[in-house]
């Protein structure tokens, strides 16, 4: 008779990462599900927030900035609302990503299961807004200018490359945050700082000439350029441009894991 696995098994040190997520799916599954119905718990309207945010977001916006900034973009709306998506994913993932060792700390001391299973989750639950929030998008396109086009199915492969790259930071920083608990203080102004340095809602042009090259050391730049350029210019990303974010992504989903897996085994002793 086959003995029947656990969705709590420990992670065997042969196994390799995306092994050993596959292995424990139902776990992520249970985290994500456990993450969205706390998130809108009591909550009216309930994950019908998740299509009301992106809409009041892009009026808000609209009616600051579109009148500024018009005169680069005929398309502004759709720039402007699909940057501020994408880095509200970003934000909301690193920073809930930031804490999930420490908030999951009770069951990192009872269970056996693989730590990378609880930033994961948290990057996976913000995913699934920014999905949903793209599909609020999209009935808005025909009304802000925009159309639907080919080029729009770019997104299922630099979607990815912002999930990566996301991922990267928040294992970075729940490794970190462990050890180094200032860093829940430290990380919200660093974000909104890297948010004024990123062009998310104003465009690149205005920037000068003189800091251009400093903003093409931002690795957030890429990323986002080449998720929102299939969006509001309905054209293919640059093959230069893709392959920049890919690296971007690589690098820091690498950076991410080599240290989670590094310190993991001291985790059990700090959270």
């Amino acid at each position: 008779m086959q003995k029947e696995v656990s969705i709590f098994q420990p992670m065997s040190r042969s196994q390799g990462w995306l092994a050993s997520l596959s292995s424990h799916r139902e776990l992520v599954r249970l985290l994500v599900a456990r993450d969205l119905k706390v998130r809108y718990k009591r909550s009216v309207l309930g994950f019908f927030w998740t299509l009301l945010n992106p809409l009041i977001t892009m009026i808000i916006f609209s009616v600051v900035f579109s009148r500024i900034f018009a005169a680069f973009y005929e398309q502004y709306k759709l720039y402007m609302i699909s940057g501020v998506l994408f880095w509200s994913f970003f934000s909301l993932a690193t920073s809930q990503g930031l804490l999930s060792m420490i908030n999951n700390g009770t069951i990192i001391r009872r269970i056996a299961v693989p730590k990378v299973v609880f930033p994961v989750s948290s990057v996976c639950s913000n995913f699934v807004n920014l999905v949903f929030s793209l599909l609020a998008l999209a009935i808005f396109i025909p009304f802000v200018g925009g159309h639907f086009n080919l080029s729009l199915l770019w997104l299922l492969l630099t979607l990815p490359l912002l999930f990566a790259f996301t991922l990267g930071v928040a294992l970075l920083l729940s490794t970190v945050t462990v050890f180094f608990r200032d860093i829940r203080s430290i990380w919200d102004p660093l974000l909104l700082i890297w948010f004024f340095l990123t062009p998310v809602f104003y465009p690149r042009s205005v920037v000068p000439e003189k800091y251009s090259s400093l903003f093409r050391l931002n690795p957030m730049l890429v990323i986002l350029e080449v998720c929102r350029i299939p969006i509001h210019q309905g054209v293919t990303p640059p093959l230069g441009l893709f392959l920049k974010a890919g690296l971007a992504a690589a690098c820091s989903l690498s950076i991410g894991l080599w240290a989670f897996k590094r310190y993991q085994d001291q985790f059990i002793y700090h959270v």
